[in-house]
């Protein structure tokens, strides 16, 4: 999913450099955001960043104080990994987990 003026561009731009960074000073590099982009499912989606503030500050209130309540989020606005269309939620942050898991036993 895009989001409207994110700046996505820029995001990939500074992934490749930290890419190359590592490879250059032969420091391991889990791409995150490359396996975001493959676990990602491309349609449509709600999310609360297109809101005001004061529901961005009632979003981040919730899931600081009542974490289990993400995934409830994330089925009411009918997304498949975020909460909000940027923030994980438990499928896709275990996801990433076992991501990075795979990786560092990899390095082993």
């Amino acid at each position: 999913m895009q989001l409207a003026q994110f700046p996505l561009e820029e995001i990939e731009k500074r992934n490749t450099i930290i890419k190359e960074l590592a490879i250059q000073y032969k420091i391991p590099f889990i791409d995150s955001y490359a396996l975001q982009d493959h676990i990602w499912v491309h349609r449509e989606q709600n999310n609360s960043w297109k809101h005001k503030n004061l529901v961005r500050v009632l979003d981040a209130i919730i899931m600081l104080f009542f974490p289990f309540c993400k995934d409830a989020l994330s089925r009411k606005r009918r997304l498949d990994l975020t909460v909000d269309g940027v923030h994980y939620n438990s499928i896709s942050a275990k996801k990433i987990a076992a991501y990075i898991d795979d990786a560092i036993k990899n390095l082993q």
